[in-house]
């Protein structure tokens, strides 16, 4: 545990710490609930559905008696880190005619502030019949509505709870074994690696944190920078469904193992 006064919460079954906080569906809880009586400080939050990867999410899950919260980081284009898993963003815009128009944006080619003003849905979402659906004439687009999605990695130091651990993953575009990649025209590493190093080590007083990527060279690069942090080797192993990566050292757990023993990682996580 990472604080003796945070009390976790006992749960009924077990299927629930299984779950990432990023994916968690938070739900009221009733006063005849056994929940009930749980200290205000690890009461859950009393909404019907937090967003992956906001501040309102992570406050949940250490509400709900979470020790550690992970979430991928990555840079806007004016290189602040922001949390947000996909590298691209789809952003719907109104023309003539009530028509919507679905443009797919890589998150590296907006600015902060355009991030969080901006109409923005998941990559994914291709069909614009149920986008015009979703969008409102009279609902206000602005930052006090989107900025949620993409909480900066500053504001999750200053505004959670100094006992709930992150495990922050590192995100970096990497090449395909059978050609293209996650991003192209991606970042240079080193410039990329200190942006995100110098927020961490700023910001992060006495919490406790885990750095983890997918990126072979990101690790390396992360262990020589600062000893502050441990780093994980994240892999996918040799069973995964997700495109084979060109480099080796991603092609298995046992050519991983023998990585992050050469480069003083602190380990290795891979599929189950």
């Amino acid at each position: 545990k990472t604080n003796t006064e945070h009390i976790p919460l006992k749960h009924h079954s077990n299927d629930i710490t299984r779950l990432r906080s990023s994916d968690l569906p938070l739900t009221a809880i009733s006063s005849s609930s056994p929940l009930s009586s749980m200290p205000p400080t690890t009461r859950p939050v009393q909404t019907k559905f937090v967003s992956e990867n906001t501040l309102a999410s992570f406050t949940g899950a250490f509400q709900l008696g979470f020790d550690f919260v992970e979430f991928d980081v990555q840079l806007s284009k004016d290189k602040i880190p922001v949390v947000y898993h996909d590298f691209q963003v789809a952003i719907t815009l109104k023309r003539k005619f009530h028509q919507a128009e679905l443009f797919v944006v890589p998150v590296k080619d907006l600015t902060l502030p355009q991030l969080q003003s901006l109409k923005i849905y998941h990559a994914s979402k291709t069909d614009v019949i149920k986008i015009e659906d979703d969008i409102d004439e009279d609902e206000p687009v602005g930052q006090e509505q989107f900025s949620s999605l993409f909480p900066t990695l500053q504001e999750l130091f200053e505004q959670l709870d100094p006992h709930l651990g992150f495990n922050v993953e590192i995100k970096y575009a990497m090449q395909y074994r059978h050609g293209g990649s996650e991003q192209n025209y991606f970042f240079e590493r080193n410039e990329y690696i200190d942006c995100i190093l110098r927020c961490l080590i700023t910001y992060a007083n006495k919490r406790v944190i885990v750095l983890s990527t997918f990126d072979p060279d990101c690790a390396s690069i992360l262990r020589r920078k600062q000893t502050l942090f441990p780093v994980l080797f994240l892999t996918q192993g040799e069973k995964s469904d997700s495109p084979q990566f060109l480099d080796v050292r991603t092609w298995s757990i046992n050519i991983g193992l023998c990585f992050i023993v050469a480069e003083h990682l602190s380990g290795l996580a891979a599929p189950a």
